[in-house]
């Protein structure tokens, strides 16, 4: 095995006696085993990473015999206690990374691990924009490119959905794209498409269109963007909140968590009541922009 391994770094211990042992997650699926505490707390607390031989040796001087150290270290691998390294793990948030791709790792095998997800396409201007391209600076193995990009991010500090509508369009094709703006009171971002796969924001905003109950006051905010009584700076509180959503997007893009950043939902935080709301959105299969589908002229219905 040319792997190397390490202690799950969101792992905590609940010692319940000296031969029973709990482990604690964070997602609080606990696990209680019957084995001696003191050589499990040995094994947990061990801060190295180390290759399959190395782990043996290691837990055999805790005090396992050696006829069961293979079977000690399986069987905590299997836990998750131990796990393969796959990421670098610097923090809290990157070992809550590392956890969370543990747990779905038998989900992505195979199709999903195969993505690459390294250069980011930003498309619009303003403080959403520039927030993204420094975010993209502090995400290790990601860099910005408008060209070949993997995952684009379509940036607007407003409402102005004809803008944003257009930039989506216009913008090259990748097989990540999503939109990420602020409407007056809530920073918004999605729906997260799989390019010929889910939903788009021309999707998105026909269905606001489709759903409003007053269609001329919606047509009109679908076209023109509202006229503003002023245009101030979001400020610092809006800008860490959008600083946190593109950290958080980035980082699970590429460790391609997309059992999280699920496809076709518009994800929405109010920067104010700090409620937050997950939208999912249906592809429109005529839609303009994603579908090379004609719309039908005419309803057809069997008359027989």
């Amino acid at each position: 095995m040319n792997n190397k391994y390490l202690v799950n770094k969101t792992l905590k211990i609940s010692v319940i006696n000296n031969e029973k042992v709990q482990f604690r997650y964070p997602d609080y699926n606990n696990v209680t085993i019957e084995f001696s505490s003191n050589i499990i707390q040995s094994i947990v607390m061990t801060d190295s990473i180390m290759s399959y031989e190395d782990w043996l040796t290691k837990i055999t001087e805790y005090g396992v015999e050696s006829e069961d150290v293979e079977d000690i270290f399986n069987d905590l691998l299997s836990l998750g206690v131990i796990h393969a390294e796959r990421m670098g793990i610097n923090n809290t948030f990157d070992s809550l990374l590392a956890n969370e791709d543990l747990r779905t790792l038998e989900l992505k095998k195979d199709v999903i691990d195969s993505l690459i997800i390294k250069n980011v396409g930003v498309f619009g201007s303003g403080e959403l924009a520039d927030i993204v391209k420094n975010s993209i600076k502090r995400v290790s193995n990601m860099e910005e490119s408008q060209d070949n990009p993997d995952i684009t991010f379509i940036c607007c500090d407003s409402d102005d959905i004809s803008s944003i509508k257009s930039l989506w369009k216009n913008s090259p094709d990748s097989l990540l794209k999503v939109a990420f703006w602020f409407d007056g009171g809530t920073l918004r971002l999605g729906p997260f498409s799989i390019l010929n796969e889910s939903a788009c924001f021309n999707c998105f905003a026909d269905r606001i269109n489709s759903a409003s109950q007053f269609i001329d006051e919606a047509e009109v905010y679908d076209l023109t963007l509202p006229i503003s009584v002023s245009n101030l700076p979001l400020g610092i509180t809006i800008n860490n909140l959008a600083s946190y959503i593109v950290m958080r997007t980035l980082n699970l893009a590429k460790v391609r968590q997309f059992n999280i950043l699920e496809p076709s939902n518009v994800e929405s935080w109010a920067v104010l009541t700090g409620e937050y709301s997950k939208k999912f959105v249906v592809r429109n299969p005529f839609c303009s922009t994603c579908s090379d589908v004609e719309r039908p002229k005419r309803a057809i219905r069997d008359m027989a």
